[in-house]
Parts: C-alpha cells; sequence; structure tokens
C-alpha cells in the first residue's frame, strides 16, 4: 500500500510536471497535490533567486502575518533552519534530517524544549509561534543545486510522517527539473519576444523607411513633372517668340523691300532719265551734281538689300533651312578666305 501510494503520488506530480509551461500554474498546482496528499493546513514554494532571496512565490494556508514575517529570508544575512537547508549545511547524522538534506519534525515544541539540536542552530521557533507542530523542509532539487524549499506545516502532531517526507523529496526532484524546464521555455519564449519585438521595430522602422521613400519618389516625380510642363511652356514661349521675331524680320525686310528698296530704285531711274534729258542743255556744273547722285542712290540700295538678306534671305522661304545655310556658308568664306569653314 505505501509502494501504490508513493507511486500513485509520483505520478501525480510527474502529470502535474509536463501539464504547465509558466512557473505559477505549475508551483500553485503543485501547492494544492501535496496539501491534498499530505492534509496539512499550510503548503509553501520557496524558490530561490538570483540575489539571493528565498521568498514564498505559492503557498496556502499560512497568514498574512506569517507570510510577512517569513517571506524576506535571504541566504546572504540569515541563520534559519530554511537558510541552512536550501544551502545544505545540514548534519545528516541528525534523526530530524534525511539522507538527502530535508528536514522534519512533529512536535516542535517539545523539540525545542528538549532537544540538544536547538544548541547547535537549528531552530524553528517561528513556526512554533504560530502554533504549527508539524513542520517539514523538503529542498527542491537539481543534481547537486538547491532550487529552493517545499515548505510543509501544521497545528497538529504527527502530520509529516517520514513516509510523508520522502514522497515530498520525490515530488521536490520531479518539480526540480519541472522548474528547470520552464526556465528554459520562459526564457525561449522571451527571446522570441525579444526577437519579435526586433522584427517588428525593425519592420516598422523598413515601412517609415519605405513611405518616406514612396513620399520622396512622389515628390521627385511631381517636380519631374512640373520640370517638364515648364521646360514646354518655355519651349513653346520660345516657338512663339522665335515665330514673332521671324514675322518681324519677314515684316521689315518686306517693307525695305518693297518699300524703301523700290522708292531708291525709282529716285535713281528717275536721275538717270533726267541726266540723259538735260545731257545737251546743262552746264557741266549741274550735270556732275545729278550725277554723283547715282551711285550714292545705288550704294544705298545696295545697303538696303544687304539689310534685307540679314534679316531674312528670300533663299530660306524658297529652298529651306540647308540651301540657306549653304549658301551662308559659301558667303562668308568669300568674304573671309583665311577661314576653312565646315558645313
Amino acid at each position: 500500500k505505501r509502494t501504490e501510494k508513493k507511486q500513485q503520488a509520483s505520478h501525480s506530480f510527474l502529470q502535474i510536471s509536463n501539464r504547465h509551461v509558466e512557473m505559477m500554474p505549475l508551483l500553485k498546482e503543485f501547492v494544492a497535490e501535496i496539501q491534498s496528499l499530505s492534509g496539512c493546513e499550510a503548503v509553501g514554494m520557496r524558490i530561490l533567486d538570483r540575489n539571493g532571496h528565498i521568498p514564498f512565490v505559492a503557498y496556502t494556508g499560512f497568514s498574512q502575518e506569517f507570510y510577512d514575517a517569513e517571506s524576506p529570508l535571504s541566504i546572504r544575512n540569515g541563520h534559519t533552519t530554511c537558510i541552512q537547508v536550501v544551502q545544505r549545511k545540514v548534519d545528516y547524522s541528525l534523526p530530524f534530517f534525511t539522507s538527502v538534506g530535508s528536514f522534519y519534525v512533529n512536535e516542535t515544541s517539545r523539540f525545542l524544549s528538549s532537544s540538544p539540536a536547538v544548541d547547535q542552530g537549528w531552530p524553528c521557533s517561528v513556526c512554533n509561534n504560530y502554533g504549527y507542530e508539524s513542520l517539514a523542509l523538503i529542498p527542491i532539487r537539481l543534481g547537486n543545486d538547491v532550487l529552493g524549499l517545499i515548505h510543509v506545516a501544521d497545528t497538529g502532531q504527527d502530520m509529516v510522517p517520514l513516509e510523508l517526507v520522502q514522497i515530498l523529496e520525490d515530488a521536490a526532484l520531479q518539480l526540480g527539473a519541472a522548474i528547470k524546464r520552464v526556465r528554459a521555455e520562459e526564457e525561449l519564449r522571451h527571446s522570441n519576444e525579444v526577437l519579435e519585438n526586433r522584427v517588428k521595430s525593425r519592420t516598422a522602422e523598413l515601412a517609415t523607411a519605405n513611405r518616406e521613400l514612396v513620399r520622396q519618389i512622389a515628390e521627385r516625380q511631381q517636380a519631374e513633372s512640373s520640370l517638364r510642363q515648364s521646360e514646354n511652356e518655355l519651349r513653346l514661349l520660345s516657338s512663339r517668340l522665335l515665330s514673332a521675331e521671324e514675322a518681324e524680320r519677314k515684316r521689315i525686310a518686306r517693307e525695305l523691300h518693297d518699300g524703301i528698296g523700290q522708292a531708291l530704285t525709282a529716285i535713281k531711274i528717275g536721275v538717270e532719265n533726267t541726266l540723259r534729258s538735260l545731257r545737251d542743255h546743262s552746264s557741266d556744273i549741274e550735270f556732275e551734281r545729278l550725277a554723283h547722285l547715282i551711285p550714292f542712290t545705288q550704294k544705298t540700295i545696295n545697303e538696303v538689300r544687304r539689310i534685307v538678306k540679314d534679316l531674312r534671305p528670300s533663299i530660306l522661304g524658297d529652298l529651306g533651312i540647308l540651301a540657306t545655310l549653304n549658301w551662308f556658308c559659301r558667303e562668308f568664306q568669300s568674304i573671309h578666305t583665311g577661314i576653312r569653314i565646315e558645313r
């Protein structure tokens, strides 16, 4: 029956160990199962942290006053039974210790009044002051390391026999392995969360950068569109300006050719006709005065023709731009013989 009870308890604790992936639910269900198995009034789990404190992480049955007095224990500044069990500073030859370092008594009043062990530094007066006669402190072990304590207490006597302590020692081994697994899973989840947060942060940064890039591209496209529009408007304006200038040149050239040029030609012809009619009837002085007007008039006519040609050569309208350029190069070459023209 004892073996069957031990096997059933081991199976129950194993199921609890495999059922949880978070620390608090694991410890709370262990506390509840130990209380159900032992029938004791109070059960608590002390877990050693990185700072050396061994507070109650999960408990049931202890008063708030007891919790406030006992929870702040630390292995760095204290000399209680709980601390010495965690530090494994025990005398295995004493009858209230098991072979794995668990401490248990079933009459704390008699133990404190008559046991020579009290003089050796194994007090349990705090629990006795709160009326707990039965007391057990089972180390939660993982290999050679102690991760914490299972604290069992009851106001009645003989509530923590050696048989129960041994069952709880097996449970403490399973709990130690479960704590290691849960801590590893919590660290893995934490690492995953950190990684996910970094990925999210990086994704957000990339999204922000992408939005900024899209905005800059849109601004650049808009600027390029505005620039193209401005270029088109400038090109149109330049075309209109050139057309207006060309039309004005054409008008002036036409007026010079058709107006002043023809008037000068008519004057020259009139003077020549007058000279022919006066050749035999006028004096030489008057004849020479009129004769001097003819070359001057011809020079003026030539100058007007040159101005008309420079404003708008007639070949431009008759034969086009290429013929005009060829003609202009020939004209330039004939005047400036020392300059070689390439067209």
